[in-house]
C-alpha cells in the first residue's frame, strides 16, 4: 500500500476519482461522438448529390422504356 502522506497528489486522485478519472472520460467520449457524427454528415452531403442525379436518371431511363 501506499502513505498517504508520501503520495498526497495519489492519495487526492483516489479519493476524488468521479471527478478526476470518470468526469473527463465521459467528456473525452462526447467529442469522440461528435467528431464522428460531423465526418458521417460530411460524408453524406458528399454523397447525397450523386444519389439524386442517380435517381433522376434511373426514373428518366424507367420512363423512357414505359413509354
Amino acid at each position: 500500500m501506499f502513505n498517504r502522506y508520501n503520495h498526497p497528489t495519489l492519495a487526492w486522485v483516489l479519493d476524488y476519482w468521479p471527478a478526476t478519472i470518470l468526469v473527463p472520460a465521459v467528456l473525452v467520449l462526447i467529442a469522440v461522438l461528435a467528431l464522428i457524427t460531423r465526418w458521417w454528415d460530411r460524408q453524406d452531403s458528399d454523397v447525397a448529390p450523386e444519389r439524386v442525379r442517380e435517381s433522376v436518371s434511373s426514373v428518366e431511363v424507367t420512363e423512357a422504356t414505359h413509354a
